[in-house]
């Protein structure tokens, strides 16, 4: 943010050595008058090249940020999804002693699988 407004107070200050030019010119031989405009022509070109870089790194930056944000709010998905996965395993995984209960169990283990198949659990490029 500073860098662009340092943009516009770059461009007052070519502009003021434009001005400060003028002065020069009207005090110098009309030999030197090209020499000086090619360097001010110069001047505005790189100052000019320089404030779109500036904005063209802006640009870059707030995507890659956005970027960032949405791959920490995918991350913080996942890991609700992996706590949330481990506390239900943790849940069914204890041996049971009676067969209605093993296949109770069993059938927790394959709603959970189902779960985890389902899942589309993805952090990649937004």
């Amino acid at each position: 943010q500073d860098l662009l407004l340092y943009k516009e107070e770059g461009f007052s200050k070519v502009q003021g050595t434009v001005e400060l030019a003028q002065a020069v010119l009207a005090n110098t031989a009309p030999s030197g008058h090209d020499a000086i405009n090619q360097i001010l022509g110069r001047l505005q070109e790189e100052w000019s090249a320089l404030a779109s870089k500036m904005v063209e790194t802006k640009a870059i930056l707030d995507d890659s940020i956005h970027r960032w944000a949405g791959f920490l709010e995918q991350i913080h998905q996942l890991n609700k999804t992996v706590d949330y996965l481990e506390s239900v395993s943790n849940e069914i995984s204890d041996f049971q002693t009676t067969m209605s209960e093993k296949r109770a169990q069993l059938e927790r283990i394959k709603c959970l699988d189902e779960k985890v198949r389902c899942e589309k659990i993805e952090v990649g490029q937004s």
